[in-house]
């Protein structure tokens, strides 16, 4: 990946999270990912992933102890810096949030709702396209089946919908994520949702349901005006 880098020379490298194995739990392990990424010949923006930071609550997991966490996020933020970043390149504004935080309840969620209320009136007010970026899709097609609401594959229904309002407010083009090993297109809400593949492994059918394509790479995405 970092030789395709260095041939193409693009004016951002965005990591979608789970950067690591286990930064969740093991700080060296997260010293270890950031080393790599700062041999990128252009600068990487990286969000955390379940990996790295812990998962987000909801109703099949609770108590345990691969929970987000404000020490894990502190941790987290101490080996990588800001959790959530925008970006200006050309007539595009490239926005990164934490998908780990939603439905956390953490004094950190509410504090990433209010940068992202700011954020979005802002950018509807520019004459930029924005993208968006996250590291767990929003959903995987529409009307989005209750099959397809796996509780750790995608952002939960209330933090979504919060997050498709303000998508609307900011006039987003398109949202990039993560997360599932697979690549998958669709468009929704006037939204083109765009899975990028793992640059790691697949994982098998056994492992994983067919919810797109499995192939290992990267998503290339060329912004016009």
């Amino acid at each position: 990946m970092l030789d395709h880098v260095a041939q193409t020379s693009p004016d951002a490298v965005v990591h979608t999270g789970d950067i690591s194995l286990d930064g969740a739990a093991d700080l060296a392990d997260l010293e270890h990912a950031h080393r790599l990424l700062q041999s990128s010949p252009t600068e990487v923006v990286a969000l955390p992933g379940n990996h790295d930071l812990g998962d987000n609550p909801c109703e099949t997991n609770q108590g345990s102890d691969r929970l987000v966490t404000a020490e894990r996020l502190a941790r987290y933020r101490g080996v990588f810096g800001p959790d959530r970043w925008r970006i200006d390149i050309g007539s595009w504004r490239l926005l990164g949030f934490n998908a780990q935080l939603m439905g956390s309840g953490l004094t950190e969620e509410a504090e990433q709702w209010e940068w992202l209320e700011t954020e979005a009136q802002e950018a509807g007010q520019t004459d930029r396209h924005v993208a968006w970026f996250s590291h767990k899709p929003l959903l995987h097609s529409e009307p989005h089946r209750p099959e397809h609401d796996v509780a750790i594959r995608y952002l939960r229904p209330g933090p979504r919908e919060r997050l498709f309002e303000m998508m609307a407010t900011s006039r987003a083009k398109v949202i990039i994520s993560g997360h599932v090993h697979q690549h998958h297109t669709v468009r929704a809400r006037d939204i083109d949702h765009l899975w990028a593949p793992t640059s790691w492994a697949t994982l098998s059918p056994s492992a994983q349901s067919t919810v797109g394509d499995r192939w290992v790479g990267a998503l290339e995405l060329r912004l016009a005006d």
